[in-house]
């Protein structure tokens, strides 16, 4: 077997995203639907092929955790609680959405950064957020 193979061919990642597609009570073919592939690509994907990054993000617009099915390590694990929700709801908004909510983010980001970020402080001791935002 040659290097790429042994990179691209992971068992384990195939049995994940079958476990999913069984979890979610599809078959291959629906499942290869919502990921936008054939249902040959998707047996293929089942069977351990490296999937593609937009066969990926497509099921994660399915709310399925597609760095589960890559990492073995839930979604959930790998950002703070906050992050996680920020990017879940992210991803359930339409593209049009999507694309709005980036332009108003990069701005507030350059705006944050031209000016210097304030100064972090400590949460007030009334759960409320320096902005005077209550916060969970």
């Amino acid at each position: 077997m040659n290097k790429q193979a042994e990179i691209t061919i992971d068992g384990e990642r195939g049995a994940r995203l079958r476990t999913c597609r069984k979890s979610i009570g599809l078959t291959q073919e629906h499942f290869a639907e919502l990921g936008g592939v054939s249902l040959n690509t998707q047996n293929r994907y089942e069977a351990g092929a490296l999937p593609s990054s937009d066969y990926l993000l497509k099921l994660g617009r399915h709310d399925i955790d597609w760095v589960w099915i890559m990492t073995g390590r839930p979604f959930s694990d790998t950002l703070p609680a906050d992050a996680s929700e920020l990017v879940s709801a992210f991803i359930s908004m339409p593209p049009e959405f999507q694309h709005a909510l980036m332009i108003y983010v990069r701005a507030f980001h350059d705006a944050l950064f031209r000016h210097g970020l304030p100064e972090r402080k400590s949460a007030p001791e009334d759960g409320t957020s320096e902005l005077g935002v209550k916060v969970d």
